[in-house]
């Protein structure tokens, strides 16, 4: 009788310590919750910040690529579009060309190559003055499968987001248009090998 009632003892000092343990289980296990639920809280509203500035980029790059679209190409009626989506968890953006009917059109494939020229110039500008590098690019012969009626409005236009974003092109070209729309012109003359430079 006395061995089973400090056997009896023992069992209720387990349960006791037993008791003690689940209490500081729950009580943890209740701050983890209240932590992973302020954690997708924080997570939501990051996301949300973070699709609103998706959106706000859009906005902003297909406003720009669109107004230089309807002034150098006025008959295609395209809007420049981008869909910013994720996959395999990552963040990925989908560019396209839309029409007044609402049809999607890759621009490198689907549209012809003066349209092609003349969104990717301007993305490349876009891409440079959203980054931390200097509002430069150096480029050699843009627009060339532009049609030469297009290059005038598409020059000009190409010099206004220029002035609007300080931003600066070093070009290479020999298409007159570009050169009518330039600040400063270097002509470059090759003699038996040897590049002479001149101010134009």
């Amino acid at each position: 009788m006395i061995k089973a009632r400090k056997r009896i003892d023992e069992l209720k000092a387990e349960q006791r310590v037993a008791h003690k343990a689940l209490k500081n289980f729950n009580s943890q296990l209740e701050n983890e919750l209240i932590t992973l639920q302020e954690v997708e809280d924080v997570q939501r509203l990051f996301q949300s910040a973070v699709a609103l500035m998706y959106e706000n980029l859009s906005a902003k790059l297909g406003d720009i690529i669109t107004e230089g679209l309807t002034l150098v190409f006025p008959d295609s009626q395209y809007k420049f579009k981008l869909d910013f989506v994720e996959r395999r968890g990552n963040v990925e953006c989908d560019v396209f060309l839309e029409d007044s009917t609402g049809d999607r059109y890759h621009p490198l494939d689907a549209v012809g190559g003066g349209i092609a020229d003349f969104v990717c110039l301007l993305l490349r500008i876009t891409y440079i003055i959203l980054s931390k590098y200097d509002n430069f690019l150096a480029a050699d012969e843009p627009l060339k499968f532009c049609d030469r009626s297009r290059i005038p409005e598409a020059a000009s236009f190409i010099r206004k987001v220029c002035e609007d974003f300080r931003f600066q092109i070093l070009m290479v070209s020999h298409v007159p248009e570009l050169i009518a729309e330039s600040e400063i012109v270097y002509n470059v003359v090759k003699k038996k090998g040897i590049s002479t430079v001149k101010k134009a």
